[in-house]
């Protein structure tokens, strides 16, 4: 899973260098680095005859898998509750008139607040190899498709919910990545996007049983929606400054514009965004994007289909949601949404009505649920939970094997978002011992904490200026992001770029941010210093001649370009395999450029020097992965490190 330092939304996605919505670096979290699962005969263009068939629990046997019934009915978006549309009625009574019943037309608003769904559930966790990244259930319940991610190496499962029982749809690839998984209406077909990279998005479909995928459609930017015939799908598309709603048949073909925006806003992605269509295949209820005085926030729209027009469904402001997916019946919406930015990491399941009423939340706890997936009668849907830890280790002379644990006082996430030394040998991190994402010190040996970011928002990816005297970070406050800086206590805490900005690096004189600004550090206007198509967060090197930054160039791998801080020319570019784009550091003495990498499963530092030959590896841990990184000035490096873990969990409606 990655996360991008810009918006901070989730992305599975190890290709995706950059946020879908504002062109900023992102950043990964591992998958779990547990025993691999059960090998298969399938190639990713076709499944071989032979499936494997595994059950948790379980020794693996290979087996013919006979195919499983096809669904009932006519699918989660066909089969409806007959669309009634109410008559308005003057009703006349002797002795005075009770007057016009007002019927608001649109999509039904069939639950109250007292009769919305899901308001007594029952969890069911379907894996527990923690390696479970994206789930769809079938129509009629009994099947989910889910991406397990082992290592970096992607693969397509079914799992049979009566017998738990698992069955391998491809073969696991680093090469492809799967995204956006949707079941068409029938319940016969698989449809999901695939690519190389985030750059190459094909939208394919398959036989929920496996078999042969067959291309749709290219350049798709969000998961799809069926019509309630199935006939058609609705998906968004990205361009340059424009995010376009579009319809395509169900083959592919018949391609048409519905509605578009721009500047900035959006109709969601494939990762932070989803389809849904009304029941009368006049409307699509999608994820929207938009960003005013107040902050940046998401929020669901209804987009009519034949003229464009929008309509809010809800006044709720969220600070990011997942997916959404609609009830059988039409009358409301599930989302998997974090509503502010501290809880980006707690997102729960929330309930939007279509009569107008209050958004309410279905789940009521600490994990974090991503993507949503219902059953055609609503009575079920699958999420994905995920559950994260991170802990500070120290290594002397980046000797991974002599590192040292930190004990932990928040026992989870510290220095996931960052962790950075001081001259004096103290140790910078951030940490939600608190409760909210702050920035914190403390000595090397873990004692002497202190929280020196205020508790007003969420502050993140803390730096030092060379002398030490400053900490540059991110800061949210509201919903609006931007570059601060604080003196080494804490104190003097001053706002350096208007919203926006990325992540800050610091000299004595200056702080760079973004894509390539620079501005004093006492405070002044931004002056930009490079602009280059692809290129993300640069670092600077100890003396504060050059930048590394990560390069994306379009249709090719990642790569490391070192520029000129004076001129902003070109130094070097060095072909490296990046893991974690965003966490590049200079080495103490500025002659190698080090980095995350993974190499057989598992994430390491590596080091590159600038004057060329090949990369070296530098640690060599054995299982969990690395989240962020730092060298001290006497080669002592500290280390964020951890597990993500995610698995499909199965919420029925008991009431």
């Amino acid at each position: 899973m990655k996360r991008c330092p810009e918006c901070r939304r989730d992305y599975y996605d190890d290709s995706l260098l950059y946020c879908l919505d504002d062109g900023a670096a992102l950043l990964e979290g591992p998958a779990s680095m547990d025993e691999p699962a059960t090998a298969i005969l399938s190639e990713p263009a076709a499944v071989a005859s032979g499936l494997t068939r595994h059950t948790e629990g379980s020794e693996s046997k290979t087996a013919i898998l006979d195919p499983p019934a096809t669904a009932g009915g006519s699918g989660p978006l066909a089969t409806r509750q007959k669309w009634i549309i109410p008559m308005v009625t003057v009703l006349l009574v002797a002795g005075g008139g009770i007057g016009f019943a007002i019927y608001k037309f649109g999509w039904p608003d069939k639950p109250t607040a007292s009769g919305a769904p899901f308001q007594s559930i029952k969890i069911e966790r379907l894996t527990s190899n923690g390696k479970a990244t994206q789930a769809v259930i079938s129509s009629d319940g009994k099947q989910v498709v889910y991406v397990l991610d082992d290592g970096g190496k992607r693969s397509l499962w079914l799992r049979q919910v009566a017998t738990a029982t698992d069955v391998q749809l491809t073969a696991a690839s680093n090469d492809f990545f799967y995204w956006a998984l949707t079941i068409s209406p029938d319940g016969n077909f698989l449809y999901y996007v695939y690519g190389g990279t985030i750059r190459s998005r094909t939208l394919y479909q398959m036989s929920l049983i496996g078999g042969s995928p067959k291309k749709i459609i290219d350049d798709v930017g969000s998961p799809v929606g069926f019509s309630p015939d199935g006939k058609q799908i609705a998906f968004v598309r990205s361009r340059e400054n424009e995010s376009v709603m579009m319809i395509t048949n169900a083959d592919g073909s018949g391609e048409r514009e519905v509605a578009k925006r721009t500047g900035g806003e959006s109709f969601g992605n494939l990762f932070t965004g989803g389809v849904a269509w009304s029941p009368d295949g006049k409307k699509i209820a999608c994820v929207a994007s938009k960003s005013d005085a107040d902050g940046r926030f998401q929020n669901v729209v209804e987009i009519s289909i034949d003229d464009g027009t929008e309509r809010p469904l809800t006044s709720h402001r969220w600070y990011e949601i997942h997916r959404l997916a609609l009830l059988a019946d039409g009358s409301g919406l599930l989302v998997t949404a974090a509503e502010k930015a501290s809880e980006f990491r707690s997102k729960q399941v929330w309930y939007i009505p279509y009569s107008g009423g209050e958004a309410r939340k279905i789940t009521h706890d600490l994990n974090n649920y991503n993507t949503i997936s219902l059953s055609t009668d609503s009575s079920s849907f699958v999420v994905v939970q995920q559950e994260e830890a991170a802990n500070i280790w120290i290594a002397p002379d980046g000797d991974s094997g002599r590192a040292v644990q930190i004990s932990s006082v928040s026992g989870k996430m510290d220095g996931y978002d960052g962790v950075a030394w001081t001259p004096d040998g103290r140790i910078v991190y951030t940490s939600m011992a608190g409760g909210t994402e702050a920035i914190w010190i403390m000595d090397v040996d873990g004692k002497n904490r202190k929280q020196l970011s205020s508790g007003e928002g969420s502050a993140f990816f803390p730096s030092l200026s060379t002398d030490g005297r400053y900490i540059v970070y991110s800061s949210e406050r509201g919903r609006v992001r931007s570059v601060w800086r604080m003196d080494l206590d804490g104190s003097n805490q001053k706002q350096l770029s208007e919203p926006g900005g990325g992540i800050p690096q610091a000299t004595n004189e200056w702080v760079f941010f973004g894509n390539v600004f620079k501005a004093p550090i006492g405070g002044g206007e931004p002056v930009r210093i490079v602009e280059e198509p692809g290129l993300g967060r640069c670092i600077i090197s100890p003396d504060g001649k050059l930048m590394a930054c990560q390069l994306d160039p379009s249709g090719e791998d990642a790569k490391i370009k070192v520029i000129s801080t004076v001129d902003a020319a070109a130094i070097r570019v060095f072909d490296v395999k990046l893991v974690l784009p965003s966490r590049i550091r200079w080495a103490p003495d500025g002659r190698s450029i080090t980095y995350v990498s993974r190499l057989d499963g598992l994430t390491d530092i590596w080091s590159q020097p600038i004057d060329g030959g090949e990369p070296k590896r530098l640690t060599n841990f054995k299982a969990d992965a690395i989240f962020s990184f730092d060298w001290s000035r006497d080669n002592k490096l500290v280390i964020s490190h951890g597990k993500s873990d995610s698995d499909v969990v199965l919420i029925r409606n008991t009431k």
